[in-house]
C-alpha cells in the first residue's frame, strides 16, 4: 500500500513538473482548467494580492446588431492584449469579415480586391515605443503558390524553434509556472492577501510590480506608472523621439496602403494611470503629441478625450485593461468608420 502511494505521489509530481516545464502542456492544462486561471481576479490583483483590488472576470456583451453589418467591408486589427480574441471578436464590429493580428506575430493575408479593406493599428500607450520604434511587417500579402511554400517553411522553422525552446526553457519561467499551478488556489490566495495587506498597511512595503495612487484607491502596472521605467507615462520623451515614432507610423501607413488596404487608422489606448492619476508625476503626453503631430499621415481614432470625461467608468479596478464600458466606447469609435 505504501509503495502504491509513493507511485501516485511520484506520478503527480512528474505531471506537475511537466506542466511547469513544457509551455505547450502548461497551455493545454490551463485551457482544460486543471488548475485555476491566475488572471481570473485581474492582472493587477495577481501582482499585488491586495484584497481591495480583487475583481471577477466579466464577459462583455457588446455585440453588433446583424442588421448593422456592412456588406463587403473587411476589418483587419493589428493590436495587443486590449484587442485580443479573449476580449473582442467578429461579433463586436459591423463588418462582413474580421481578422485579429497580434504584434510581433507575422501573418500572410489574401485580400478580396472587391471589398473595402480597412486596417486599424492599435497599441496601448505604454507599448508605443515597442510598436513604433521601427517599421511594422506583421502583415504580408503574397500569392497563393508562394504563400503555401512560405507557410510550410515557416511552420517547420517554428517547430524547430519550439523544440529548442523546450530544452532551453529558463528556470525562471519553469518556477513561475510551478507557482501558478500549485499556489493559485483560493485557499492559498487567502493567506497571500493577509500577508500583502499586512506588509502594506503596517510596514508600507509592497511589490515593485505595481504602483498605487496617492489616495491608495487605484492600482497601476509599474511599467506605466513608475517614473524610472522607460515605458512610463512619466518618463521624459523628447520631441526627436516623437518625430521618430511618427516617421515609423507613416512608414507603416505607406506600406500597408501599398499592400492594398483602402484605409489605415491608428488608435492608441491611454494608460490606466494617464486617465485616473496623471498627477502621479510629470505626464509626458506621448499620446497627444503623436495624435496632433503635424506630420502624422494616418487617420487617428481618439478615445483619450472621451475617457478623460468619465475616468472612473472606463477601466477595471483590478486590471490594467478597460472594463466593458471602456471597451464599448472604443468599439463605437471603430464602428463609426463604417
Amino acid at each position: 500500500m505504501l509503495k502504491f502511494a509513493r507511485y501516485i505521489v511520484l506520478t503527480i509530481a512528474i505531471f506537475y513538473w511537466s506542466i511547469s516545464h513544457f509551455e505547450c502542456m502548461y497551455s493545454w492544462a490551463g485551457k482544460n482548467k486543471i488548475f485555476p486561471d491566475d488572471y481570473r481576479y485581474g492582472d493587477l490583483y495577481r501582482l499585488s494580492f491586495l484584497p481591495e483590488f480583487k475583481g471577477k472576470e466579466k464577459i462583455c456583451e457588446n455585440k453588433i446588431d446583424k442588421n448593422a453589418i456592412k456588406n463587403n467591408v473587411h476589418l483587419y486589427l493589428l493590436g495587443d492584449s486590449f484587442a485580443d480574441e479573449s476580449n473582442l471578436n467578429a461579433n463586436n464590429f459591423a463588418v462582413e469579415k474580421y481578422k485579429y493580428i497580434h504584434w510581433d506575430k507575422p501573418v500572410t493575408v489574401d485580400f478580396d480586391n472587391n471589398a473595402r479593406n480597412i486596417l486599424v493599428l492599435e497599441s496601448v500607450e505604454r507599448s508605443v515605443k515597442m510598436h513604433f520604434k521601427k517599421k511594422s511587417n506583421e502583415i504580408q500579402f503574397i500569392g497563393n503558390q508562394e504563400k503555401n511554400s512560405r507557410n510550410s517553411k515557416f511552420s517547420f522553422i517554428e517547430y524547430l524553434k519550439n523544440l529548442l525552446d523546450i530544452f532551453s526553457n529558463s528556470t525562471q519561467k519553469t518556477e513561475e509556472r510551478l507557482r501558478h499551478t500549485l499556489l493559485n488556489y483560493d485557499f492559498v490566495l487567502f493567506f497571500k492577501e493577509i500577508k500583502a495587506d499586512f506588509d502594506l498597511k503596517i510596514f508600507e512595503r509592497k511589490s515593485t510590480n505595481y504602483n498605487l495612487s496617492t489616495d491608495k484607491k487605484e492600482i497601476f502596472y509599474f511599467e506605466e506608472a513608475d517614473v524610472k521605467c522607460q515605458n512610463s507615462a512619466f518618463y521624459k520623451v523628447s520631441d526627436t523621439e516623437i518625430e521618430g515614432f511618427v516617421k515609423n507610423i507613416n512608414a507603416n501607413y505607406s506600406y500597408y496602403k501599398s499592400m492594398g488596404f483602402n484605409e489605415v487608422y491608428l488608435s492608441i489606448i491611454p494608460n490606466k494611470v494617464s486617465i485616473l492619476a496623471p498627477n502621479l508625476g510629470d505626464y509626458n503626453y506621448v499620446l497627444e503629441r503623436i495624435q496632433h503631430h503635424p506630420d502624422l499621415k494616418v487617420k487617428y481614432l481618439d478615445v483619450y478625450s472621451i475617457f478623460k470625461k468619465q475616468p472612473q467608468k472606463v477601466y477595471s479596478k483590478s486590471d490594467t485593461h478597460w472594463n466593458c464600458n471602456g471597451s464599448s466606447i472604443w468599439q463605437g469609435v471603430v464602428n463609426d468608420i463604417f
